[in-house]
């Protein structure tokens, strides 16, 4: 595959890590470094992409597997040797955007994706950037969603303006970078106040018991349109009874991807059972030595 990292700008980002977003996905981070062994061992979609870092090309392998109907881990081996992991929250919301900022991880595989959603900016951690699809300017479809570090009832009150004029956030929304509140906040993960829209339940993971709930909440009006997140939330994340109608608040980490025609998906991949089995007896003799 013809690389094109070249030919655009690329920030450094200091490198980065999944251990926080584990936790907010399956609860305990105890067992990760086995599970995430497990999505090469038993992988639910696999695939093989050429890639290039730093003028040098490699072998990328693409593992995916399914927790739940809507949880699954998506593992990146590069050159025999593990480089990431990631929860994926698969429902998800689409909008057309304009890429403004590209900042790239490290490893040159991941990166966080700054878009701007008709007047809203927002940025997301690519769960395709290894791909090597995201150019500066470009117009798409982009899906995202998320994943909850907090969801608690809204505040309600009373802002005083000039004039005498008084305002409710009764019914705000917003969403708001989190490094507004904590200078240690990722560019992925935001504050935000909004209104559910839908709850559903996903399935049971079979290590923990209580079964997840995801929210469909409005951030944001844009463009007389809602904006709209699905947000996955553990127990332990949610502090208190919400139903459909009510605002809440919280602390998200955001992901998306672009969901265009051959940009998505396994099938999007080199997908060689023969290659990928030498891969595995290599990775796995490279460890055992």
């Amino acid at each position: 595959m013809k690389s094109n990292r070249g030919r655009r700008p690329r920030y450094k980002a200091p490198s980065g890590g999944h251990g926080s977003h584990f936790k907010i996905s399956m609860g305990n981070t105890d067992f990760i470094a086995d599970i995430v062994l497990d999505t090469f061992k038993t992988p639910s979609a696999f695939g093989i992409i050429n890639i290039k870092i730093h003028s040098k090309e490699y072998y990328c392998y693409i593992v995916k597997k399914f927790i739940t109907k809507l949880l699954s881990i998506t593992s990146i081996a590069v050159d025999h040797n593990i480089t990431t992991a990631y929860p994926v929250n698969m429902k998800i919301a689409n909008y057309k955007a304009k890429i403004k900022h590209i900042t790239e991880w490290k490893n040159s595989i991941e990166a966080w994706i700054t878009v701007q959603i008709s007047e809203v900016g927002l940025t997301f951690f690519a769960l395709d950037y290894y791909k090597n699809l995201y150019r500066t300017g470009k117009y798409c479809n982009i899906a995202i969603s998320a994943f909850a570090y907090l969801l608690r009832p809204a505040t309600n009150n009373v802002i005083a303006a000039r004039g005498g004029k008084r305002y409710s956030t009764n019914v705000m929304c917003a969403l708001l970078p989190y490094s507004i509140l904590n200078k240690n906040a990722f560019p992925d993960e935001y504050w935000f106040r909004g209104q559910i829209i839908d709850i559903i339940e996903d399935d049971k993971i079979k290590l923990f018991k209580p079964k997840n709930k995801l929210f469909k909440i409005k951030v944001a009006i844009v463009s007389g349109n809602p904006l709209e997140i699905w947000v996955y939330a553990l127990k332990d994340a949610i502090d208190g009874e919400f139903n459909i109608g009510d605002y809440i608040s919280g602390i998200i980490w955001i992901q998306g991807f672009l969901n265009e025609i051959n940009s998505t998906g396994v099938d999007a991949y080199i997908t060689d059972a023969e290659k990928f089995s030498v891969f595995l007896n290599e990775m796995y003799t490279n460890r055992n030595k």
